[in-house]
């Protein structure tokens, strides 16, 4: 966009401010209840991403390519899963 708003030879930069329309239209994206739901689904999930990241080392790969990425996620996954299973195991044993 700086070669349309500015000549070749200007070294302005330009800022784009939070009164811009698309910023607007982000915002009223923001308050329909479409966008609610899906945030609220998406609120859910971030917790067990960050289980995952800061408990189970997903914050960086242990190798290299998709494929040991993939089966770095999974395996971590699995492990998560079968805590809260032993967790809630435990728990109903108990009463």
């Amino acid at each position: 966009m700086h070669d349309l708003c500015a000549k070749k030879q200007a070294r302005k930069i330009l800022v784009v401010g939070l009164n811009t329309a698309e910023f607007y239209e982000i915002s009223q994206y923001q308050k329909i209840e479409e966008f609610k739901e899906k945030y609220k689904k998406r609120a859910s999930i971030e917790g067990k991403n960050s289980e995952l990241k800061r408990f189970h080392g997903l914050s960086r790969a242990r190798g290299y390519g998709l494929l040991s990425v993939s089966k770095q996620s999974k395996l971590a996954t699995i492990a998560v899963n079968l805590k809260r299973i032993a967790a809630l195991a435990s728990a109903s044993s108990t009463k």
